[in-house]
């Protein structure tokens, strides 16, 4: 490992692409098409969602399509179901979070 002293970066911070995210989780069941909805690979996607779904105190299911795929076949997109979160969920979240503020005061 080498620090440096400078480095230009090609691309900012942030720039990526942002999605409808109180649309995708509405609740209903939704269908994105990779390369069309999406341009990251789906299972990125798919921890996008989750992470936007805890955001907003949901959780999401998703699947890959197609559903039934061989091996080795291509993702063509994903299926997500977003819902609220249980009491239960809310509560591991909050542990969690209170353990990892604990273990960064710890460390400093």
């Amino acid at each position: 490992m080498k620090t440096l002293k400078t480095f230009e970066f090609t691309a900012a911070v942030g720039t990526g692409a942002s999605y409808e995210w109180d649309k995708i989780l509405s609740g209903d069941i939704v269908q994105l098409d990779a390369g069309k909805d999406f341009e990251c690979k789906p299972a990125t996607f798919c921890t996008l969602a989750r992470s936007a779904a805890k955001k907003r105190k949901m959780i999401v299911r998703t699947s890959m399509l197609p559903k039934d795929r061989a091996k080795d076949a291509p993702v063509t997109g994903v299926v997500l179901q977003a819902q609220k979160a249980s009491k239960e969920q809310l509560a591991k979240w909050a542990e969690a979070e209170a353990a990892a503020e604990t273990e960064e005061t710890t460390e400093e």
